[in-house]
């Protein structure tokens, strides 16, 4: 389509999200999908500077991949100001709620997005995703458990059921949700904790070192998770600071598994270093009005 119209800016904001989507399953080598995304986006701005689909392509890239969450609600006040009652904008801005650490006013807008489009598997795993960063785990449980319904093997649903029955502390109920989990890297990083919490050591200490061989270099947020969930701080803080050298976006503070660091001396001078400290994200304005 570009080919034929280089100009079509929703083309073009398909083609930034494929190219994300390639580095997200290391399609492409890390940086190269969201790079060139970033700079088709901006192309498309300039040819359609009240797209509400490029401003809201732009605040996820600069969530999720800069970890510039000062631009990425620049993005969102843009497109929420076209369109005010778009379900799916503000589905989107509860992400944003979420990494600004307000968990409990991202709710809301989510469940306005989900209750739009019922039958979508997606908005329910997001809901479940705020349930779970807000401490709601049978709600969140419940969220997941219908995206399942709706959609078998939905990808990450069963992790994330099993995390929730992990933070109960139900292990037995986190092993079995965690065992149906279809991809790979969730399966891995969730028998980890399991085998932890049930003191098998050994068996602990071989699986998370096969989640550091296979997705440290992708994601080394989430060998962070493990470690410092099961009480080694020193790793944890190694791994955090490799997430935050490569600029993984997706690594987020309030992230429950994250807990145990919070009291470390060493936590709040990374979170200044990423720009998520608590005074860093209060000085960035954001907030969403449902329309009545």
């Amino acid at each position: 389509v570009l080919k034929i119209d280089p100009d079509l800016v929703v083309a073009m904001k398909g083609l930034a999200s494929n190219l994300m989507n390639q580095e997200n399953h290391g399609l492409v080598p890390v940086g190269e999908g969201y790079g060139r995304a970033h700079e088709i986006l901006e192309e498309a701005l300039l040819v359609d500077p009240d797209s509400v689909q490029i401003h809201e392509g732009l605040g996820w890239l600069a969530i999720f991949h800069d970890s510039d969450l000062k631009t990425a609600a620049y993005h969102y006040r843009k497109a929420l100001s076209l369109e005010p009652s778009d379900p799916e904008m503000i589905g989107a801005a509860a992400a944003l709620l979420v990494h600004l650490s307000r968990p409990e006013e991202a709710i809301g807008p989510r469940r306005y997005a989900l209750e739009r489009d019922l039958l979508n598997p997606v908005g329910y795993s997001n809901l479940g995703s705020i349930y779970y960063f807000s401490g709601h785990w049978s709600e969140a449980i419940e969220s997941y458990q219908r995206a399942l319904e709706l959609s078998p093997g939905y990808i990450g649903a069963h992790y994330f059921i099993g995390m929730c029955y992990l933070m109960k502390g139900e292990v037995d109920n986190a092993r079995e949700a965690i065992m149906q989990e279809g991809d790979d890297e969730y399966r891995t990083k969730g028998t980890a904790l399991v085998l932890n919490a049930s003191g098998l050591t050994s068996e602990f200490q071989k699986t998370v070192a096969e989640l550091a061989e296979h997705c440290g270099a992708q994601g080394p947020s989430e060998v962070a998770h493990v470690y410092a969930w099961t009480g080694d701080s020193d790793r944890a803080f190694e791994w955090l600071q490799k997430s935050a050298a490569e600029e993984e976006g997706a690594f987020n503070p309030i992230d429950p598994l994250l807990g145990p660091l919070r009291l470390d001396p060493r936590w709040q001078p990374l979170l200044h270093q990423i720009g998520k400290s608590s005074a860093q994200l209060d000085s960035i304005e954001f907030s969403v009005s449902l329309p009545r």
